[in-house]
């Protein structure tokens, strides 16, 4: 059986804070573009 300590679950929690943070990055990005385009079709 796994035990699973409280390190553990941090090292998890940072790495999911993580991946959110660059997937609020991604969407950022992706409104910009967005708006980009909207611009470029008037």
């Amino acid at each position: 059986m796994t035990t699973i300590t409280n390190n553990d679950t941090k090292s998890i929690n940072t790495a999911l804070n993580q991946i959110i943070d660059e997937i609020k990055k991604i969407k950022e990005r992706l409104d910009t573009i967005e708006d980009d385009i909207e611009d470029l079709q008037g």
